[in-house]
C-alpha cells in the first residue's frame, strides 16, 4: 500500500513538473513572436526609410543641375540684396529648383529624425536653417505650395508662420556687402 501511495506522489509531482514545463514553453514561444514582430517592425523601418532616403536622392540629383549656373548665382546675389522684384524667368526657376533640393534634403531628414535616425540636436540646426530660409518672402511663398508628407507639412508651415513674424529676414544685407547677414530666426 506504501508503495501504491508513494507512485501516486510521484506522478503528482512529475504532472506538476510537465505543467510548468509547458507553461515555461508557452511563454518562450510568445517572446520569440514577440522578438520576431520586433525585427519585422524594425526591417520595415530601415527599408523606408532607406526607399525613402533614395527617393531624396533622385529628386536632389535631378535638380540639382540648376545650382551651378549664372542664373542660380544671379537671383541668390539679388536676394541677398533685397532686390527679389529684379529677378528673371530664368533666375526664378534656378532659385525655386534650389529651393526643391533643399525641401528635399530637410523633409527627408525630418523622417529620418521622426524613424529615429538622426539625432535630436542634429534636427534642431536643420529646423534653424528652414527657419531662416522661411523668414525671405520668395521662398517662404513657394515652400507654401509644395508638396510634401502631412508630418513635414506641419513643420514647414510652422516654420513659415515664424518667418513671417521674425523681425527681420536671415538673408539681409547692404547692396555693398553681397554677403547674407545670417540671424537666427525669434
Amino acid at each position: 500500500m506504501l508503495g501504491c501511495r508513494k507512485l501516486r506522489i510521484k506522478v503528482m509531482d512529475i504532472a506538476k513538473i510537465n505543467d510548468w514545463l509547458q507553461a515555461v514553453g508557452i511563454f518562450g514561444v510568445i517572446a520569440s513572436l514577440l522578438f520576431v514582430g520586433m525585427q519585422m517592425k524594425q526591417t520595415h523601418e530601415i527599408a523606408l526609410a532607406n526607399t525613402y532616403n533614395d527617393r531624396a536622392s533622385q529628386t536632389i540629383d535631378a535638380q540639382s543641375s540648376s545650382l551651378g549656373t549664372p542664373q542660380f548665382f544671379s537671383g541668390m546675389a539679388k536676394i541677398y540684396s533685397g532686390r527679389r522684384d529684379d529677378l528673371t524667368a530664368e533666375e526664378y526657376i534656378a532659385l525655386e529648383s534650389e529651393l526643391t533640393v533643399f525641401l528635399t534634403i530637410f523633409e527627408n531628414n525630418y523622417f529620418q529624425y521622426e524613424m529615429g535616425f538622426l539625432p535630436e540636436e542634429h534636427w534642431q540646426k536643420n529646423l534653424a536653417d528652414i527657419d531662416c530660409r522661411m523668414t525671405e518672402p520668395f521662398f517662404s511663398a513657394i515652400a507654401e505650395s509644395w508638396s510634401t508628407r502631412e508630418s513635414f507639412r506641419l513643420v514647414l508651415s510652422a516654420s513659415i508662420e515664424r518667418g513671417r513674424r521674425a523681425a527681420n529676414s536671415c538673408w539681409v544685407s547692404s547692396p555693398e556687402d553681397p554677403w547674407p547677414n545670417f540671424n537666427p530666426v525669434e
